[in-house]
């Protein structure tokens, strides 16, 4: 099997365990998965012990046990047997749980007994280097993450503020003018700061009343001027923070700032993440106030909620009580990107419609996963679906109507001007720069729509486009509609722009129309992010979620999806 091929076949395997995770797989996807594991052992043992790694972190931070009691059962777990085969057993038959075949087709189940597979000829060698692929893999998650987080009481000395119970990697104190290694039982007064320089660092800071702050992804941490050890006031200047307050006195709720928001907290576990443009806020119990410091626009976050604050506003909150969905999947959704994996090379179809049409990154130095959510093209890359999207074509040609929705944010007003080569492509569905079903890109300052009709030919031209200066680098929220008479929108974070033909400057005196019909639209063409089939048309920004629909969307429900927000997390608009 050539390099290319098994690259492939790992994208699928990745896609396919997606699917499952989410409950979304299809019983012909969940045969695939069970051929496809099968029939490459190696595979299916990787999926095992990621199934396991998992149920072992989760155990970790759910158990009220100490670190040393988590190794020492762990590696009793793996003595059972010297070699550790039935070790490596158990975790290749635990990712047969999630719905694979505990056994071969035909063979009778005895009473109550689980079935273990015996080793085959050659395959000895597999089973211990796997064995000791998963000591080593735990080894070094252990060693990281659990040897010096210590879960037990803390006694925070009279006269400081909180003390410093745990630091992994590089985590520094600086104090006025003073820097040094921030070691556990490192005492913290107002104004401290505690900085997590390095990349897989981390620190533990608790308060005299057991609230604790994880910190990670570089988070420097300010306990302000006002900070006391009931009154707590402390600020993220950037990174990640995870916070697991207890119940505060009703008049000194603690207070968490970034330079984008303020959280008020009674007694919660919620987390912050903070990046130069924006802060994410997610409440994973109890309720939290956020406002934000600019606006001052407040929202209520309760469990399972989130919000996302630019210098502007709430950008994104599922807390608004009473709001229905803008658009739900039998009001023509066909498929749905949120851009929350946080890892790896493919993007999941979220939109619950039909077969799932997964898109995949073939270069992951070229991508980066935002902290809290989003995906940053950072180089020349296309993330495409793998198959035709035959589900997006068909259901458009029945209704000659079409909605392409995004969150981004461009990298410049600049993309697509250079050498004339035509738009940049933001969200395609074509063979190459020559043919298409649609195109949204950008061309400088212009948003760019090209809609095959049989009125406008293979390549969607002429273009439609949106009057100048209608393209920034703040995070936008797009929603290009085109009816079934014809008519053309594009609403920008709510706002209808005008839409005219390539060349006009100013808006034309009625509105614009892309007449025909999608008789003519081809269900072998593949969705694409980033770029156009064969190259030469590479955006580069940030994708936060990308909808599309067989349905022109009306003015008040583009709306109604830009006041809306993001979505939480794996769920549908």
């Amino acid at each position: 099997m050539s390099a290319s091929d098994e690259y492939s076949e790992l994208g699928r395997l990745d896609a396919l365990k997606g699917a499952l995770d989410l409950g979304e797989i299809t019983p012909d996807e969940r045969r695939e998965l069970s051929r496809l594991v099968q029939s490459r052992p190696a595979l299916g043992a990787a999926a095992g012990v990621d199934v396991v790694m998992d149920r072992l972190i989760r155990y970790a931070v759910a158990e009220p046990q100490s670190a040393d009691e988590f190794v020492t059962g762990v590696r009793s777990r793996i003595a059972a047997e010297a070699s550790g085969d039935r070790f490596v057993e158990e975790v290749v038959d635990r990712s047969r749980e999630l719905g694979l075949p505990r056994r071969p087709a035909g063979r009778p189940e005895v009473g109550r007994r689980r079935w273990h597979p015996r080793p085959r000829p050659g395959r000895g060698w597999r089973m211990t280097a796997l064995a000791a692929s998963i000591l080593v893999v735990l080894g070094v998650f252990i060693s990281k993450y659990l040897a010096d987080l210590r879960l037990g009481p803390v006694t925070v000395p009279p006269g400081a503020v909180a003390l410093v119970q745990a630091a992994r990697g590089d985590v520094r104190f600086v104090r006025a003018d003073i820097t040094r290694p921030a070691a556990p039982g490192q005492e913290l007064a107002a104004r401290d700061r505690v900085v997590v320089a390095g990349p897989d660092s981390g620190a533990l800071v608790v308060f005299p009343d057991s609230t604790r702050l994880e910190l990670s992804a570089a988070a420097t941490l300010i306990f302000e001027r006002q900070c006391t050890a009931s009154a707590k006031r402390v600020f993220v200047a950037v990174g990640r923070l995870v916070a697991e307050a207890v119940s505060q006195a009703p008049d000194t709720p603690m207070t968490v700032t970034t330079p984008h928001a303020r959280l008020q907290v009674a007694g919660t576990r919620f987390s912050v993440v903070v990046d130069p443009h924006s802060t994410r806020a997610e409440v994973m119990q109890g309720a939290v106030l956020v406002q934000n410091t600019r606006t001052h626009e407040t929202v209520r976050l309760r469990d399972g909620e989130y919000a996302i604050l630019s210098a502007e506003t709430v950008v994104a909150s599922r807390s608004a009580v009473g709001r229905p969905p803008a658009a739900q999947p039998g009001e023509g959704l066909l498929a749905l990107y949120l851009f929350d994996e946080g890892r790896g090379p493919v993007v999941h179809d979220r939109s619950g419609v039909g077969q799932p049409l997964h898109l995949v990154a073939p270069d992951l130095n070229a991508i980066h996963w935002l902290p809290g959510g989003g995906l940053a093209l950072k180089r020349h890359t296309l993330i495409a679906s793998t198959v035709p999207a035959a589900k997006i074509s068909d259901a458009c040609r029945a209704s000659n109507e079409l909605t392409i929705e995004a969150w981004i944010r461009p990298a410049t007003t600049q993309q697509g001007t250079r050498n004339d080569t035509g738009p940049c492509r933001v969200v395609t569905l074509s063979g190459d720069y020559t043919v298409r079903n649609f195109t949204l890109g950008q061309w400088g300052d212009w948003w760019n729509i090209r809609v095959r009709t049989t009125e406008t030919g293979p390549s969607g031209v002429p273009n439609s486009v949106t009057r100048p200066g209608s393209v920034t680098v703040e995070l936008m929220h797009v929603v290009f509609t085109r009816a079934a008479s014809g008519q053309v929108n594009c609403y920008v974070n709510g706002r209808d722009e005008i839409v005219a033909e390539r060349g006009q400057r100013n808006p034309p005196p009625e509105p614009v129309r892309i007449g025909g019909t999608f008789a003519q639209w081809d269900s072998s063409f593949r969705l694409a992010l980033g770029d156009e089939f064969g190259g030469e048309r590479a955006w580069l920004g940030e994708y936060y979620r990308v909808a599309i629909y067989s349905r022109a969307l009306t003015a008040e429900q583009a709306q109604a999806l830009y006041e809306q927000g993001l979505p939480s997390r794996r769920a549908a608009p």
